[in-house]
């Protein structure tokens, strides 16, 4: 591109020369002439600057791509990739990425996989994103990153089957555009890496008792019981972790009807994590007791949720309002 832009000014230089050749025999001024190619001659100097800005920008932006393993920093956000793996189904194959995804900054961010990133090969070829699907062992990096340098853990996987290459690059960045971000290579392929961040601890508002409101909706954190893992009719077993159960109360004063549901990212009750920022796995009746609080209703629900005994610390993210996903509330608790 530079040597065609170069090209480009020399070949008006020479047009100019001529045309002054022609305008000499009419007698025009050579001065002038002149002074056209000294002009010329400084936008070529000129260009030339530019393009050497243009390059070592391009080489900055070059050497922002990260590796596997490495930080890649994007405004208050920062994003590793902590492990890769390819997941073969009858359906297709899958390149599978473990991530973390970091919040320096003062708001919460919102990470959307469908809208946060993308995968193309080193032939810019697109690998198109899987929200559902067998291949993913853990839960999917989705959901509000809490602001003051706490983090989200999780997987998300391309569908890699109509692709060649082993190379490929993961895109960050908005609806607005992805940039080129990370780097997967055939070398980074089944291999784990350390996690970079950790979590500063969450700051909450609210606690055990406390009533938290939102637009014409409330919700009372009314406590927390510690029950036996089978209060429920589960089956569940597992080896050091407990039943804990939030009892919740919902006052609905707006003019719609309000589901108030089992603990998901379309539930009113978000996301129940111990400190460390680990999510609670819910109890299973919980996610089949789903009841609406309709317009002007008050009503109290229960939410079962396994935790890790060793675990004492939690906290609760709620927001009733699916369509401002920052728009949350934290409440913190601990168990004895």
């Amino acid at each position: 591109m530079r040597n065609k832009i170069i090209l480009f000014v020399v070949l008006l230089i020479s047009v100019s020369i001529v045309g002054c050749t022609n305008k000499a025999e009419e007698e025009v001024n050579i001065e002038k002439s002149k002074e056209e190619v000294e002009n010329l001659e400084n936008a070529v100097s000129e260009i030339n600057e530019l393009l050497e800005e243009a390059e070592k920008t391009e080489s900055v932006l070059s050497d922002n791509i990260v590796g596997c393993g490495e930080v890649y920093k994007q405004g208050d956000m920062s994003y590793s990739v902590i492990g890769t793996r390819i997941e073969e189904t009858d359906e297709g194959k899958y390149l599978v990425l473990k991530m973390e995804a970091y919040n320096s900054g003062n708001d919460h961010f919102d990470f959307n996989p469908l809208m946060n990133v993308g995968m193309i090969d080193e032939n810019n070829n697109e690998a198109s994103f899987e929200l559902t699907s067998p291949v993913y062992k853990e839960d999917v990096l989705s959901g509000v990153v809490l602001s003051g340098g706490n983090k989200i853990v999780g997987e998300i996987a391309f569908d890699i089957s109509e692709i060649k290459s082993d190379n490929y690059i993961l895109q960050i960045g908005s609806i607005l555009g992805l940039k080129d971000s990370i780097r997967i290579t055939q070398e980074n392929i089944n291999k784990t890496y350390d996690e970079l961040f950790e979590n500063n601890g969450v700051v909450g508002e609210y606690t055990i008792g406390d009533t938290i409101e939102f637009e014409e909706v409330s919700i009372t954190f009314d406590g927390v019981r510690i029950e036996p893992k089978n209060t429920y009719n589960s089956n569940y077993d597992e080896e050091g972790m407990g039943l804990m159960v939030l009892d919740m109360t919902m006052v609905n004063n707006s003019s719609n009807s309000l589901e108030f549901t089992s603990v998901s990212s379309f539930s009113t009750i978000r996301k129940v994590c111990a400190a460390d920022g680990t999510e609670l796995k819910y109890e299973d009746y919980s996610y089949q007791n789903r009841n609406w609080v309709e317009s002007g209703e008050t009503k109290s629900e229960t939410f079962g949720l396994y935790y890790d005994e060793n675990v004492k610390d939690f906290y609760v993210i709620l927001n009733p309002d699916l369509v401002n996903s920052t728009n949350i509330k934290i409440a913190t608790f601990s168990i004895d």
